[in-house]
């Protein structure tokens, strides 16, 4: 932290591919009823402090941007999607974009916004949205952001969030589901759903903690190929293994880790080694 500020790791998205330039989001918690919040723009330098001395957004101005709760940057990293908590409610999608980092209202849905993804081709975008026990799914074309609800039964379940897209096909899902009774059980349900019938083809159980519950994308992550999804679950002595689903083959493995407990998992960029 730098003074009264506290710096948040929410936002780290590369501006330009190919060029470490990133861009860090941070908010003045004392003043964040006046919106003290903004963007900063710097270039990763072996051994340097990041330089906090300029920052940029619309006008320098939020317009009622405050609280910044997700972010996304889509595969190629030409995108980038945002969701803030205050006004306007984070149920407003806003797409930040350009040298100057401009805001772009592209949606507005009824229910704040719980999880976004981007299918691989930049095309699809994806989204939940809920609250309590009211959960949906919605689908929509980067080109033209105008959602539709997706046809998921979901009867079983209550809470949704963490979508992913299956890299290798755009119109498969995977999703983290979950109810009451799975909640006091500290378990969820991986769904991979078929967009286009409304499938769901395969249900997945997995370890969910309230520790790690806000993390995104810590449950569960595909392959860059797209044909293997790996998750965490409990054993019977309530040690966390790291698995993995073939959609291929419909089998499922448990890597060889037997007897450590696994809090978080993620792939190297170029998808060739895990770091658990």
């Amino acid at each position: 932290g730098q003074n009264k500020y506290e710096e948040r790791l929410a936002l780290c998205l590369k501006l330009a591919t190919g060029v470490d330039d990133l861009l860090c989001y941070r908010a003045n918690w004392d003043k964040a009823k006046t919106e003290n919040e903004m963007f900063y723009p710097y270039t990763l330098k072996e051994f340097e402090k990041p330089d906090f001395s300029s920052f940029i957004g619309p006008g320098e101005v939020y317009n009622g941007y405050s609280g910044l709760a997700h972010t996304y940057q889509s595969p190629k990293g030409n995108i980038a999607l945002l969701t803030f908590r205050n006004d306007p409610g984070r149920n407003v999608l806003v797409q930040g974009s350009g040298d100057y980092f401009d805001f772009l209202n592209i949606y507005e849905f009824e229910k704040p916004i719980q999880s976004i993804a981007m299918s691989s081709n930049e095309e699809l975008i994806y989204a939940i949205t809920g609250q309590e026990t009211e959960y949906h799914i919605w689908q929509a074309q980067i080109s033209d952001p105008e959602f539709k609800l997706l046809p998921i039964d979901n009867s079983e379940f209550t809470i949704y969030t963490e979508i992913q897209v299956c890299p290798s096909n755009p119109y498969y899902i995977s999703y983290l589901a979950s109810n009451h009774t799975l909640r006091k059980q500290q378990r969820g349900i991986i769904c991979v759903a078929d967009v286009t019938s409304g499938e769901i083809i395969k249900k997945l159980e997995v370890f969910r903690h309230k520790q790690i519950s806000s993390l995104q994308r810590n449950y569960h992550q595909w392959n860059l190929k797209g044909d293997t999804l790996f998750f965490l679950k409990s054993d019977t002595n309530d040690n966390i293994e790291l698995w993995s689903w073939n959609l291929l083959t419909n089998t499922s493995s448990r890597a060889n880790l037997q007897g450590i407990s696994i809090n978080g998992f993620s792939f190297s960029p170029d998808g060739k080694y895990l770091l658990v």
